[in-house]
């Protein structure tokens, strides 16, 4: 009987990725570029919008009301773009799951290509083929959300530990 190999997390991840990486590397870098830009743009939106409200109180005292347009203005700019690029950030985050599913899923195909017709008269087969198709879902997924953690939460997170700690 063959010993059934158990995958840990990091096992998963060392297979995975490289798969993830060969499917369209271009696209994936300009996707990572995106993500962290759109990051950045959430963490620096935290501290336009507390000079916005530092401005509007010192201007209660000194009746400077073009240094409050200025920063109503700079909080407009930066909302709009962190729109912009969640909008472009979520749209190109589907095309690249597709994408990459669509990259596994070739590659299990290939596999069951070499397979002998006759094998494909036993359901076993099937479910195995049907559950790598679902392991390949899980898999691109997993890959995602990994490399979405250091390229988008990373930089958020590091812009608003350098505000709160400054």
């Amino acid at each position: 009987m063959k010993k059934k190999e158990t995958l840990n997390l990091f096992r998963l991840l060392r297979r995975s990725l490289p798969l993830f990486w060969r499917a369209c590397p271009a696209f994936l870098v300009v996707n990572l570029i995106v993500s962290v830009a759109h990051g950045l743009t959430w963490g620096v939106s935290i501290g336009v919008n507390a000079n916005l409200f530092d401005t509007v109180a010192s201007s209660v005292h000194s009746g400077d009301l073009a240094g409050v347009l200025w920063a109503v203005a700079l909080v407009g700019a930066v909302t709009v773009a962190c729109q912009a690029l969640n909008g472009l950030s979520n749209f190109m985050l589907n095309q690249l799951m597709n994408r990459e599913t669509g990259y596994f899923r070739r590659q299990i195909l290939r596999k069951a290509a070499r397979t002998d017709p006759l094998a494909y008269e036993d359901p076993a087969l099937l479910d195995d083929i049907n559950k790598a198709g679902e392991g390949a879902n899980n898999a691109c997924g997993l890959c995602l959300n990994v490399i979405m953690v250091f390229a988008f939460y990373l930089p958020y997170f590091l812009c608003v530990g350098g505000y709160l700690f400054t």
